[in-house]
């Protein structure tokens, strides 16, 4: 029997555009090895990735993002995000802020 396939959440996609040169902005943005582009927001500029088994999401506009510390694992945040999507993110949905690595993008 197939593995029974994540919902997708309304307003994001699994379906990245360029995901290698995604990985790879979130990862020199972060500091953080970007295992997968989990979803991309459609009409939005943040993304739900994770980094050694961990889910995180990332806000390219705002250059901020946050380690998701509750629900844990991909299935029960995409059905958090299903039930109640972002950005009117309740409760159940625990996020911990990222330390960013220092910058030297303004010199």
């Amino acid at each position: 029997m197939a593995p029974v396939s994540s919902v997708i959440p309304k307003g994001w996609t699994d379906k990245i555009v360029q995901e290698s040169n995604v990985k790879k902005m979130i990862g020199e943005s972060t500091g953080l090895k970007v295992d997968k582009i989990d979803l991309a927001e459609i009409a939005g500029c943040r993304y739900i990735f994770s980094s050694g088994g961990v889910q995180h999401i990332w806000n390219c506009s705002s250059e901020e993002g946050a380690i998701v510390k509750s629900p844990r694992g991909r299935d029960a945040l995409f059905a958090q995000l299903a039930a109640n999507p972002l950005p009117s993110i309740s409760s159940d949905v625990v996020l911990e802020p990222l330390v960013l690595p220092d910058s030297d993008l303004e010199d």
